[in-house]
């Protein structure tokens, strides 16, 4: 029998997504940045609990902001960040937990997990350099 342990994170992310792809309402992952995860956002909390590091991308429709961070976030990381877990939540699916646990008013939003808790926020659009440097932090502080 195999435990948590015994696979890694990315091998934990491929699990679940195939999971709830095949599950009767597989989550949104047209505005996705492409190296990121597409999750349900009451999977939140559980992910960010098995995970000391995570990105999350909170995103909308029909926003020319969300549209600019995840080219900038497409920009700056390309999935081979094995360290870092990424996954992006279609924010209006999920809008009170969110809120309500994460201090997001909206999309598009990104934050920067460290065992659990949000270590950065940003809000809106920001260039990949700005990117950068919060991913940069994040390891560094991991």
């Amino acid at each position: 029998a195999h435990t948590d342990a015994d696979f890694t994170h990315l091998e934990r992310l491929r699990v679940l997504t195939v999971l709830d792809s095949v599950g009767p309402s597989p989550p949104r992952d047209y505005g996705a940045p492409e190296a990121f995860v597409p999750v349900h956002g009451d999977r939140l909390p559980l992910l960010l609990s098995l995970y000391r590091l995570a990105i999350v991308y909170v995103w909308l429709d029909v926003c020319q902001d969300c549209d600019e961070m995840r080219a900038a976030l497409d920009g700056v990381l390309d999935g081979s960040e094995s360290e870092v877990a990424l996954l992006s939540v279609y924010g209006p699916d999920c809008a009170e937990l969110l809120h309500e646990e994460y201090g997001v008013p909206g999309g598009p939003a990104t934050l920067f997990v460290l065992d659990g808790e949000v270590d950065a926020r940003l809000y809106g659009a920001h260039y990949e350099g700005t990117v950068e440097s919060e991913v940069q932090t994040l390891r560094e502080l991991g």
